[in-house]
């Protein structure tokens, strides 16, 4: 046989090694020898690859021989029958699917794939392949490959593609199964090609490309972009669409991103799909929408959903419900009904997950990361500034400059991620964080929010009147009101953030958001602090504020009186901070119309500066353990049961056992300080007699003219001493309903 010289011609021409044409074609230097030599001849597959390299006909290569007819070619050193469909042949259809009855909407995505092949036929040089090329990417149960079946079915029944070829290409035993059932509709032979799938693959893309008709090759699962380029057709009248979830295809196709579905499309997709399209009511359409929202817009949920909803039978409200308390279950189940997706969301992305935790477990940590905050675009700033914070293989990789763009790649491999490179901004699917949170343990997701707590902690700006910082802690409001909920179950850290976060959207005067933080900022305080805690009290103030820019003068003033209560409740606590609450209550008034007058603020001032303020806790302890065990002692005589003076008295039935025992409160050897409501009593009972519907604010603001210097909590308890041991003379008495120290402000 002779030697190829025009293929070794070619190969010195370009200045190639043997080894490098070998690695170019996935051959070896030996086969690629044999070649130049003349040994053996390469086969269809590797003729194209040579081809394909060279961008050189058959013929210039030296590769085919014109005495052969055309319908054959020199396969190792034999001539074989090449199978050719001719024109006459029927039209070749190995799409494994039905049409999806369910298909609605994404009428977007068909006009961008047919402007895409329009502008591929335009300019056929921008892709490595010959034939039209483009890449639907996205999510792994965006709704890829129902997009490709739904236009497979419609280029079929349009006449545009007479020929729709279906390749599965999840591995390679798949890809070769899809071969194998393209050869069968073309009558090949099989028996040849038992030892040689190669050249079996070869032969069918040689069939194929020589179709004279239209044809289309769709390429599904194309994950792993290296592997199926040897399965590529180069050259014919067709086009190829590949469903993969790599983002970056380079320039094996033209990429068109399949997003989330629209709302409205969304809805119907839901009600079609439940069977509720023509039937629904106007509610069930609007729990329909919250459906939509709550699953972030996703089909492959959102398909769920209607299989559940029409399998049980239950209502759409129903179903909402369930969701809120079993999303777990309700994302790993499926179905009975077969569908051309068997797979449910937690299975489609726990085998994402796991490749991506092998792969590069620094990016599977940035995922966990991401789970908890905003699924709206996060600043890349707050990731590589907070670095600090988060695991050791995350911040190794943070920084390395190298390292920390190959995160991304990783991640985009399986499209988990959005990353906005112009913005520095990045976004993941809210059921991707759900799904993220659902398979952490209670400790690791406590620990990662911990550790997001401490990092917007050091990086949020705290000064809010400072211009320069205002746009920067823009980017970070979003992510805290994003989890406020998480926050609410850490400690004061998360109010003091809160808080923070606040200050700034009340600087930008947007008080209906600021709200609803510092409520919760305010709330956990005073959980954690107490009411009378100086923070708290700040909070309550700011609050005030909030209110008051929003015309929430009721709300104003239920805070004051609620703070107003817990004052009259320390009983003369030696509290320092007590002494500024004068502070807060009066920038409590000066939100309203009305202020504190003159008289009332020197009430109030010598009110927190009087001795009862500093008297000792436990003086005031026995006192009030006295005046208990009295009452209990005398119920008890008048044969009052144990268990009514409990209920009277609010105290536990033990205790009062112990006060009817014991002879007298324990008093460290001193008597009991004589009350400054002694003088008065006799006057009380006498406004009582006279007047049962007077309150006690008004009761107090009479012995206030007549010079008792006592508060209102004292008088509080000798009314409540009359009540439970005089029965119900004075049982109608009512309370006073406005502030402890202070008349009503009107």
């Amino acid at each position: 046989m002779q030697r190829n010289e025009l293929l070794r011609q070619q190969r010195l021409k370009r200045n190639w090694r043997l080894i490098d044409i070998a690695e170019q074609i996935g051959s070896t230097v030996v086969t690629v020898q044999r070649w130049e030599r003349g040994v053996q001849q390469p086969g269809l597959y590797y003729r194209a690859r040579l081809c394909a390299l060279f961008s050189l006909s058959a013929e210039e290569l030296g590769l085919a021989k014109p005495d052969l007819p055309l319908d054959l070619h020199l396969h190792h050193g034999t001539v074989q029958p090449v199978p050719v469909a001719s024109p006459e042949d029927k039209s070749l259809w190995t799409v494994p699917y039905t049409r999806n009855a369910h298909f609605i909407g994404r009428d977007d995505l068909f006009i961008r794939i047919e402007q895409g092949f329009a502008l591929l036929e335009a300019h056929p040089t921008c892709q490595t392949p010959s034939v039209q090329s483009l890449a639907l990417t996205g999510l792994s149960g965006i709704g890829k490959t129902q997009i490709a079946i739904e236009y497979a079915y419609r280029v079929c029944g349009q006449g545009q593609s007479p020929h729709v070829l279906w390749i599965n290409a999840a591995n390679e035993g798949t890809i070769l199964t899809s071969f194998v059932t393209i050869a069968h509709l073309l009558s090949m032979d099989l028996t040849p090609y038992e030892r040689k799938p190669d050249a079996l693959v070869a032969d069918v893309l040689c069939c194929v490309e020589q179709k004279c008709e239209p044809w289309l090759m769709i390429i599904d699962n194309a994950d792993n972009l290296e592997l199926i380029q040897a399965y590529l057709p180069h050259s014919g009248n067709g086009r190829l669409l590949l469903t993969t979830q790599v983002t970056a295809v380079g320039m094996l196709a033209l990429p068109i991103e399949v997003d989330c579905m629209e709302v409205e499309d969304g809805i119907r997709f839901l009600l079609h799909r439940a069977r509720r399209l023509d039937t629904a009511s106007p509610d069930e359409v609007a729990a329909a929408r919250q459906i939509v929202l709550t699953l972030g817009q996703f089909p492959l949920a959102l398909d769920q959903a209607g299989a559940y909803i029409e399998e049980t039978g239950c209502s759409i409200a129903t179903y909402l419900r369930l969701y809120q308390d079993h999303h777990q279950t309700l994302l790993a189940r499926r179905g009975n009904a077969f569908t051309n997706h068997p797979n449910p969301v937690a299975t489609t992305w726990s085998f994402s997950f796991q490749c991506l935790e092998q792969r590069n477990p620094a990016a599977a940590q940035l995922l966990r990361l991401s789970a908890f905050l905003s699924p709206h675009p996060l600043p890349e700033e707050f990731i590589r500034q907070g670095a600090a914070y988060w695991p050791s293989a995350l911040q190794q990789a943070i920084m390395d400059p190298l390292a920390y763009n190959q995160l991304f790649q990783d991640l985009l491999a399986f499209s988990l991620v959005k990353r906005l490179s112009s913005n520095r901004l990045i976004s993941v699917h809210h059921l991707v964080q759900v799904m993220q949170i659902d398979q952490m343990g209670a400790a690791e997701r406590y620990e990662w929010a911990k550790q997001i707590i401490r990092a917007m902690h050091t990086l949020f700006p705290r000064d809010s009147t400072d211009m320069v910082t205002r746009s920067h802690c823009l980017r970070y409001l979003g992510q805290v009101e994003a989890y406020t909920i998480l926050m609410q179950q850490q400690h004061l850290e998360a109010a003091e953030i809160l808080a923070w976060a606040s200050s700034h959207l009340a600087a930008h005067e947007l008080y209906h958001i600021a709200e609803p933080l510092m409520r919760k900022a305010f709330s956990i305080r005073e959980q954690r602090a107490g009411l009378l805690h100086p923070d708290t009290i700040q909070s309550l103030s700011d609050l005030a504020f909030l209110y008051t820019q929003q015309g929430k003068e009721r709300d104003v003033r239920m805070l004051y009186e609620h703070l107003v209560r817990a004052w009259k409740g320390t009983g003369g606590s030696p509290h320092r901070t007590i002494v500024d609450m004068h502070i807060h209550i009066n920038a409590l008034f000066a939100h309203t119309n009305s202020g504190l007058t003159q008289e009332h603020q020197e009430r109030l001032t010598r009110f927190l500066t009087s001795a009862s303020w500093h008297e000792p806790q436990a003086q005031h302890n026995v006192e009030v353990e006295s005046d208990t065990m009295c009452i209990v002692r005398k119920l008890r005589a008048q044969g009052v049961s144990i268990r009514e003076i409990a209920r009277r008295v609010g105290i536990a039935r033990n205790t009062v056992r112990k006060y009817v025992r014991t002879e007298s409160p324990s008093t460290t050897g001193r008597s009991p300080r004589q009350s400054v409501l002694d003088p008065y009593k006799s006057q009380i009972r006498t406004w009582i007699a006279e007047d049962g519907a007077c309150t006690r604010k008004e009761l107090f603001i009479r012995l206030k003219a007549m010079g008792y210097t006592g508060s209102l909590s004292t008088l509080n308890a000798f009314v409540h001493y009359m009540q439970c041991v005089e029965g119900d003379t004075v049982h109608s008495l009512p309370r006073a309903t406005s502030s402890a120290f202070l008349p009503s402000c009107k």
